[in-house]
């Protein structure tokens, strides 16, 4: 950088701050259980009382910690099992 601006300056000063600040926290790596990821999926058959509309859902966890969900209630009102 042969004419560095004040705003780069201060930026790699307020990296070198965040390194220095930051250098005791880390990472660690423990051996995990086999069974780390675990899905609960289910669909319950008209369940909303006010519609008669079902719903369907699915959870994905790590360990016992969800990282992704999804639940939609669907369009149609469903006769019996077997259409839903």
């Amino acid at each position: 950088m042969h004419n560095p601006y004040v705003e780069h300056i201060n930026t790699a000063k307020n990296i070198l701050r965040y390194i220095v600040g930051t250098k005791g926290i880390s990472l660690k790596f423990t051996k995990l259980p086999s069974n780390i990821l675990s899905r609960l999926s289910d669909f319950n058959y008209g369940n909303d009382i006010n519609d008669r509309k079902s719903t369907s859902y699915y959870v994905f966890n790590i360990i016992s910690c969800a990282i992704s969900w999804y639940s939609k209630k669907k369009p149609t009102v469903t006769i019996s099992t077997t259409e839903a």
